[in-house]
């Protein structure tokens, strides 16, 4: 029997690659030894991996400093803190626990990352406002939160982020006529998570100068 023995992992046994596996091996391999060899070393690092993918163990107090330490360097919401212990050998009872207290303790606060996220995403990712309220809800964040975020934006700035955006974009746009040219342009704005309303606003206006300047 030809077989393939890869080293423990935390005392776990270690993985065997059978004959039946290594005679696959040898088929796709044209028989060469070597090319057995480098499957192994693969399927190692594969299963190296794996493990690291598995249950991490953490008592209630231990899972408590990582998650304090995890919101004290960025805002987190709850569905990011239940995320982050899913694969943690913790009881429900307990990761429930943990969101609570660290409600509780002001680690957490679902307006406060609401307003955050809002101001990030409008700022530094350039998204209207119906892309940030797609992503927080998908977050499960409650509407009066995301409503309270979306006071972070001003209407002003969202209009005039809007017509910057679309203004950029228009001399690279190609189409056989205005209209073809106009219907790529609100896809475009659309896809940047702006609303029908306000990109049909941004592109009436700026075909009325169009026309002004003829």
């Amino acid at each position: 029997m030809l077989s393939f023995s890869l080293p423990q992992h935390d005392g776990r046994p270690a993985y065997l690659l059978t004959n039946a596996t290594a005679f696959v091996f040898l088929m796709i391999g044209n028989r060469k030894r070597e090319s057995i060899q480098q499957k192994v070393v693969s399927l190692q690092s594969y299963y190296l991996k794996g493990m690291e993918k598995r249950e991490k163990t953490y008592t209630e107090k231990e899972a408590y400093l990582k998650l304090s330490a995890l919101c004290a360097m960025s805002e987190r919401c709850c569905h990011d803190i239940m995320k982050k212990m899913q694969n943690w050998d913790l009881t429900e009872k307990s990761k429930a626990a943990l969101i609570a207290r660290l409600l509780k303790e002001g680690f957490i606060d679902e307006e406060r990352y609401a307003r955050a996220f809002a101001r990030d995403k409008f700022a530094y990712n350039h998204w209207g406002k119906r892309r940030i309220v797609q992503e927080l809800k998908m977050r499960q964040i409650s509407s009066f939160h995301i409503d309270a975020g979306l006071q972070e934006i001003d209407e002003k700035d969202h209009l005039e982020a809007l017509r910057e955006m679309i203004a950029k974009k228009r001399p690279s746009v190609k189409g056989k006529s205005e209209y073809e040219v106009r219907g790529k342009l609100i896809r475009f704005a659309l896809g940047r998570g702006f609303e029908l309303d306000d990109i049909m606003k941004v592109v009436g206006s700026m075909d009325e100068c169009d026309q002004e300047s003829i």
